[in-house]
């Protein structure tokens, strides 16, 4: 009786967790390709899940229109996601402001929201590029060199400044920074 009671209790508090690890579980979905089952989990939710901050980036990961999907990452943003996914949130949506060729959104998204990964960062240099910033891009990338990040990541913040220093007509100095790749 007493392994009955136990075993019981173990499949209880299996599906209890499962239910409370839905966020999670709708992330790895979307990372493996399994949309239509993401799909799926969030429409079962409740409204008031289905609008917190993570399942807005869910529902924005999962959407084909990219304005659309432009909307409910602001959405998510302004929810307070997980800060596992927030992030990633700003650098999707600099993305898609930069496609959409919208420099001044880039730089309110980033500059708003004090978003501190690289690759976001390496947007909003490439942003201060595009609307004649060129200086203040090249003091960007000269600090993200000076900052943390993986060598690879570093390489391409290089790349990106010796992009920089030929656009400024600095031949020799856009060669070294090449080099010391």
């Amino acid at each position: 009786m007493r392994v009955f009671t136990v075993l019981v209790l173990l499949i209880v508090c299996g599906l209890v967790s499962g239910a409370a690890v839905g966020a999670s579980d709708n992330h790895v979905l979307i990372r493996h390709g399994k949309l239509d089952e993401a799909r799926e989990a969030l429409d079962r939710l409740t409204r008031d899940a289905a609008r917190t901050g993570n399942n807005q980036y869910f529902r924005a990961m999962l959407e084909s229109d990219g304005r659309r999907s432009a909307e409910f990452l602001e959405s998510a943003l302004k929810k307070s996601p997980d800060e596992n996914y927030r992030e990633e949130i700003i650098l999707r949506l600099a993305q898609y402001y930069t496609i959409k060729g919208e420099y001044q959104s880039v730089a309110a998204v980033v500059d708003a929201r004090k978003a501190s990964g690289l690759p976001t960062a390496r947007l909003r240099a490439l942003a201060e590029e595009l609307t004649g910033s060129e200086d203040a891009a090249r003091t960007r990338t000269d600090g993200l060199l000076k900052s943390g990040g993986s060598a690879e990541q570093k390489q391409w913040v290089s790349i990106d400044q010796a992009r920089l220093l030929l656009a400024s007509e600095k031949r020799k100095a856009a060669r070294t920074t090449l080099q010391s790749l």
